[in-house]
C-alpha cells in the first residue's frame, strides 16, 4: 500500500510569521510485509488541543479489513487553571464508544495532586476501584499518601509518612500496609546527606515482633563535581553489616558517565561481574555504549549500542548489535527524522542481521501559528477538497486585489498570486501531496482555508 496520507488538521493560520511552537497532530504507523514487499498500514493516533495547547483527545485508529476502524479513544479535562481533572479511556464498540476506565483529578491552585479517583465502567455506571490522596508541607514537599482499595470494612492499601531537613532533603519515609481491617508499620527508610545536600546513607528496617529491625543498607560516595562515583549495598545479619554488592562511576571531564560497573562480595574480596563503557562526541552526546561481563579472568564483550546525530544534536539513529562466536551480529536499529524545530517526523525500526523493514511510525504537526486577524468564515469555499491538479476558489467577499498566498503545513509560502474576483481556478499540480493553507488578504481582511492536495 502507498504511503499517501490525508491529515485532517485544526492549525490557526496566517499570511505573515510563525511561531515556533508546535503540537502533535498525529502518527501512522506502517508494518512491512515482507511476501508483498511493501509497507500495509497499521494504525494510526490522532490528537486533539484545547486553545492554551492542552491535550484533549487521544484516538487511535486500526486498519482493519482494507478499512478505518476506531479502537481506543482517551480524552482529558482541565480546570481554569489548566490542571488535569479527568482521564477517560473509551472503547469502540458495535460503532459507538464505550466508557471503559477513567481517572478523577483534583489540584491545588499550584498545581499539586490532592486526589485521585480511579474508576471502571460496569453495567452502565461508573465503580471506584482506588482512591489515591496526598497531602505537602509548606514547601510543596509530599509528606503523606494514601491508596485504598476496597470497603471501610475490608480495604487493601498502602500509607506513607515523609520527613524533610531544612534543605528539603527527604530524610524519612514511613510505609504502611492494610491488613485488611488496620493500618500497620511496614518498612522505614532513614536517610542522611553531606554539606552539599548528597545522600550519603540510607538505611532500611522492617517491622518485626512491633519493632524496627535493620534489613539493608545503601551509602554513596561522590567526586568533587558531586557526582555519584558508586553505591554499596549492605545487608543485615542480626548484629553486623555484610557486604552485599556495588556499583562504581567513572566520567571524563564533561562529566558523561563513562564506566558503570558492578561487583558482588565473595570470598571476602569484591568480584568483578558487569560492565557499561560509553564514549561521546565534542557536544556530550554518546556515541557508543559496550556491555561486557567478567568470565575467570578477562572481561567478554555482551553487546553494544552506537549512536548518530544531525547538526541540532537529534539523535538519529541506534544500532543494537550483540556479541556471539566472538563476531558482532546485528540486532535492530532505530533511525529518526527531524524537521528544523527538532520536531520528530519519522521513525523507522529495523531487525535482522540484514535490517529488514519491520515498522515505520510517520509524525505530523499542528504548528501553533502567531497571527493578528484571523476570519475563516464560511463563505469561503475551495473545490475540489482534497484537489488533484487545479483548486477552485469562491468567496463573496470584497477582495478586490487581494494577495493570494499557499503555506505548507511547515509554514512555508510555496504559492504567491494576486486574486481580484470572486471565483478563479488556480493550477496546482506542482504542489507535493500533503495538507496546506490558502490566505487571502486585501490589507485589512484575512481569511483562510485549509485544503489537501493529493
Amino acid at each position: 500500500m502507498k504511503k499517501h496520507i490525508l491529515l485532517l488538521l485544526a492549525i490557526l493560520f496566517t499570511c505573515n510569521s510563525f511561531a515556533q511552537e508546535s503540537l502533535l497532530d498525529s502518527t501512522y504507523t506502517w508494518n512491512w510485509n515482507s511476501s508483498l514487499n511493501e509497507w500495509e498500514y497499521n494504525r494510526k493516533e490522532i490528537y486533539q488541543y484545547n486553545t492554551d495547547g492542552k491535550l484533549i483527545t487521544s484516538t487511535e485508529i486500526w486498519w482493519e479489513s482494507n478499512d478505518w476502524l476506531n479502537r481506543f479513544k482517551q480524552t482529558f479535562s482541565y480546570d481554569l487553571n489548566q490542571h488535569l481533572t479527568m482521564d477517560l479511556r473509551e472503547v469502540w464498540q458495535d460503532s459507538i464508544w464505550v466508557n471503559s476506565f477513567r481517572q478523577l483529578f483534583n489540584h491545588s491552585l499550584n498545581g499539586n495532586l490532592l486526589h485521585k479517583t480511579q474508576q471502571t465502567w460496569n453495567n452502565g455506571s461508573w465503580s471506584t476501584d482506588s482512591e489515591y490522596t496526598l497531602d505537602y508541607d509548606l514547601n510543596n514537599n509530599i509528606i503523606f499518601t494514601e491508596w485504598v482499595s476496597g470497603s471501610d470494612s475490608m480495604f487493601t492499601g498502602s500509607q506513607s509518612f515523609l520527613t524533610y531537613d531544612l534543605n528539603n532533603n527527604r530524610t524519612s519515609l514511613l510505609y504502611k500496609t492494610s491488613n485488611g481491617t488496620e493500618w500497620v508499620n511496614s518498612t522505614l527508610d532513614l536517610m542522611d546527606y553531606d554539606s552539599n545536600n548528597n545522600k550519603i546513607s540510607e538505611t532500611g528496617q522492617q517491622w518485626i515482633n512491633n519493632t524496627w529491625v535493620n534489613n539493608h543498607m545503601y551509602t554513596y560516595t561522590y567526586d568533587i563535581n558531586n557526582l555519584t562515583t558508586g553505591y554499596t549495598n549492605y545487608m543485615w545479619n542480626d548484629t553486623i553489616w555484610l557486604n552485599g554488592d556495588r556499583y562504581i562511576y567513572s566520567y571524563d571531564n564533561n562529566n558523561n558517565k563513562i564506566l558503570e560497573l558492578y561487583q558482588f562480595w565473595a570470598d571476602s574480596v569484591w568480584r568483578d561481574n558487569h560492565r557499561f563503557i560509553n564514549t561521546y562526541d565534542s557536544n556530550n552526546n554518546q556515541l557508543t555504549g559496550l556491555s561486557e561481563s567478567f568470565y575467570d579472568t578477562i572481561w567478554v564483550s555482551d553487546g553494544r549500542a552506537t549512536y548518530t546525530y544531525d547538526s541540532n544534536n537529534n539523535n538519529t539513529s541506534v544500532l543494537g548489535e550483540y556479541m556471539t562466536d566472538n563476531a558482532w551480529h546485528i540486532a535492530h536499529k532505530y533511525t529518526y527524522e527531524f524537521d528544523d524545530n527538532s520536531n520528530i517526523l519519522n521513525l523507522l525500526f529495523q531487525n535482522g542481521e540484514n535490517l529488514e523493514n519491520n515498522y515505520t511510525t510517520d509524525y505530523y504537526y499542528d504548528y501553533m501559528l502567531s497571527i493578528t486577524e484571523v476570519d475563516n468564515k464560511t463563505n469561503l469555499t475551495l473545490y475540489p477538497n482534497p484537489a488533484t491538479n487545479t483548486l477552485t476558489i469562491n468567496t463573496d467577499l470584497n477582495l478586490k486585489n487581494a494577495q493570494l498566498q499557499i503555506h505548507n503545513a511547515q509554514g512555508q509560502l510555496v504559492f504567491h498570486s494576486t486574486f481580484d474576483v470572486q471565483h478563479s481556478t488556480f493550477d496546482i499540480s506542482s504542489l507535493s501531496s500533503g495538507i496546506y493553507f490558502l490566505s487571502l488578504t486585501n490589507g485589512t481582511e484575512v481569511v483562510s482555508k485549509k485544503f489537501v492536495k493529493e
